[in-house]
């Protein structure tokens, strides 16, 4: 691994050299050259000259390369979960000489009832083929690159509807976040999770809402092109995200409120829905249901409701060992409780403060988690302070675009109070990972207006956040390097 991040930082370090001492016009022509992307990485307001945003764009992949160097020793415990994903990966490559993993879940053969198949499914193309001793490192170092490819993938996608600076900053934020690093550096579909979850809020915004200036535009063959892709597109996202993991469930829940806050309401928040948005909400509903259908099928004919998962009922036990109790695997179908049994128990037991006692306490402490997880490495608690900045510099971003992002607010009431509810069973920074990168592009767009703004000279505005760059770098990668305390922070994080 750590031969591996010295060959990436090696080539992007000569990449930086390169960019950095080439001239405007050797830039342009080398842009010329290439298609799609360099083209697309030009784009967008000229706060950032195009060698800055690449020089970032190459920063972050560098620092994450690095990160994850550091990250994936450090990750020495083969806990309970990610031992679980290795034995569902090993079950599902010996099922499937017999038949597909589509074919058991049809027929209901597949019966793990808490992790979703997509993720394991994916280790299972590479894991079951390597030696038994070295299987724990390989599926680490896929779950290394998909997180590299997630950046990648996020990096075009936010480029393409927000502007290639706000990319650029937005990519380097997360590639030194510790939560997105730490789930990077393990098995576990978290990093998998954050691209469907990102690509499906930036399709949402793409072709379901707009800001209220905007005019709609009723028909034509683009409109009639925008209503199938649109449609496709969320659809697909939003199945694969259920796919991955129960949770991202919230994010079909949020969508389909925030679709029903009629017009009137939107415009006081500066958006509204776009024309055709009905239709493009069934056609993304009809391919929800082909994509997850597999899974719906298989719930419908063992647990009898299409959205099971085991770890729902835990919603409604006060601690975790009485969950793994309720959870037993030797009880039979029929003595499963159900979630709306399991509700009924749980409220009939406890007295009304005592439940709005548990979600308040609930929701003050999620928000603190959810400020944490926005921090970089290698900090501790007090990356909740960074946390607090970025939320505050989000906030910012949204006022001055002169609409608030009613979708991502409603994701993050969601994910607070349902998390917060859960926090007596469990509580981490992997459940909030989905609400990080629409927070940072937000206040990547109010730093780069504030520099715009109040520094009018581009290359000294370039200069200093070149400095604040290189600071941030060295703060996140040479910390975490030198931190002795990170190793005992990435055990009790696991």
């Amino acid at each position: 691994m750590a031969f591996c991040a010295l060959l990436v930082s090696t080539i992007v370090l000569g990449c930086l050299l390169t960019i950095t001492f080439a001239s405007d016009d050797q830039l342009e022509r080398w842009g010329g050259t290439m298609t799609g992307y360099a083209t697309l990485w030009a784009s967008g307001n000229r706060s950032l000259s195009l060698r800055t945003r690449l020089i970032v764009f190459l920063v972050a992949v560098a620092s994450y390369s690095v990160l994850m160097a550091r990250f994936v020793p450090l990750n020495y415990r083969l806990n309970t979960d990610q031992r679980e994903y290795l034995i569902l990966t090993e079950d599902m490559a010996d099922s499937q000489r017999e038949a597909t993993l589509i074919q058991r879940m049809f027929e209901g053969d597949y019966r793990e009832a808490n992790r979703h198949p997509l993720y394991p499914a994916l280790l299972a193309l590479v894991v079951p083929h390597v030696d038994q001793e070295i299987r724990f490192l390989v599926s680490k170092c896929l779950s290394v690159a998909v997180g590299g490819v997630v950046l990648l993938l996020l990096a075009w996608s936010i480029a393409r509807q927000f502007g290639a600076p706000v990319s650029a900053i937005t990519t380097l934020l997360l590639a030194t976040n510790f939560a997105f690093g730490h789930a990077a550096s393990r098995i576990s579909c978290e990093g998998l999770l954050v691209l469907w979850s990102v690509l499906l809020w930036l399709s949402c915004h793409r072709h379901l809402f707009c800001f209220s200036e905007v005019r709609d535009v009723k028909d034509g063959p683009v409109y009639r092109k925008s209503v199938w892709t649109g449609g496709i597109a969320i659809g697909v996202f939003a199945g694969l995200a259920y796919l991955t993991k129960a949770s991202a469930l919230l994010l079909c829940v949020g969508l389909i409120g925030t679709l029903c806050i009629p017009d009137f309401l939107m415009k006081k928040f500066g958006q509204k829905h776009a024309a055709g948005w009905k239709r493009i909400t069934s056609v993304a509903g009809l391919c929800f249901l082909m994509v997850t259908s597999p899974l719906l099928v298989r719930n419908m004919t063992l647990y009898g409701s299409p959205f099971y998962n085991s770890n729902t009922a835990f919603l409604f036990t006060d601690t975790f060992s009485e969950a793994l109790q309720r959870a037993d695997p030797s009880r039979s179908l029929e003595e499963i409780e159900t979630t709306f049994q399991a509700a009924r128990r749980y409220f009939s037991e406890h007295h009304p403060g005592e439940i709005m006692m548990r979600m308040a306490r609930g929701v003050v402490y999620e928000l603190f988690i959810f400020c944490r997880t926005l921090g970089p490495t290698p900090l501790g608690e007090t990356r909740v302070f960074f946390g607090i900045t970025w939320l505050l510099l989000a906030g910012l971003g949204m006022w001055i675009e002169k609409g608030w992002d009613v979708l991502g607010i409603t994701w993050g009431l969601l994910f607070v109070v349902l998390f917060g509810w859960y926090v007596p069973i469990a509580s981490g920074d992997r459940f909030l990972l989905p609400l990080m990168a629409p927070v940072y592009v937000y206040a990547s767009q109010a730093l780069l207006k504030i520099f715009s703004s109040h520094i009018r000279d581009l290359r000294r505005a370039e200069g200093y956040m070149l400095c604040l760059i290189i600071l941030w770098v060295l703060g996140c990668v040479g910390g975490s390097l030198l931190s002795g305390s990170l190793v005992e922070r990435f055990i009790s994080a696991t």
